[in-house]
C-alpha cells in the first residue's frame, strides 16, 4: 500500500533526482538490445501468456520464457555488478533505512 504523503513524495523526488542516471546506466543497453531483438525478429518477445500471443503463436511461449529468463538475468547481473556506480546518496539512504 503506497501512501500519497509528504514522505513518499520526498522519496520519489529524491529517487528521480539522484537515481535516473544510474537506472539509465544499468538498463539502457539491455533495453536497446530488447528493441533490436524484436526489430530483427518480430516474434521475439518476453510474453509468456499463450492467450496474449495470438493465434498460431502459442508455440512461442516456451521460447519467450527463455527470453524472459535471459533478460531478467542480464538485468540482475548488471545491477549487482554496478554497485560502484550506485550514487552515494542512495548508499547512505539505504544504510540509514537498514539501521532504522
Amino acid at each position: 500500500f503506497r501512501q500519497n504523503n509528504f514522505a513518499s513524495k520526498l522519496l520519489s523526488t529524491y529517487s528521480k533526482r539522484f537515481g535516473l542516471s544510474y537506472v539509465k546506466y544499468c538498463l539502457n543497453d539491455i533495453i536497446v538490445n530488447i528493441c533490436l531483438n524484436h526489430q530483427d525478429n518480430p516474434d521475439w518477445s518476453c510474453e509468456i501468456d499463450p492467450s496474449k500471443l495470438g493465434k498460431n503463436k502459442e508455440r512461442l511461449a516456451e521460447q519467450n520464457l527463455q527470453h524472459l529468463r535471459q533478460t531478467c538475468a542480464s538485468i540482475l547481473d548488471r545491477v549487482l555488478n554496478s554497485i560502484d556506480q550506485l550514487p552515494a546518496p542512495f548508499r547512505h539512504l539505504w544504510v540509514h533505512l537498514k539501521t532504522e
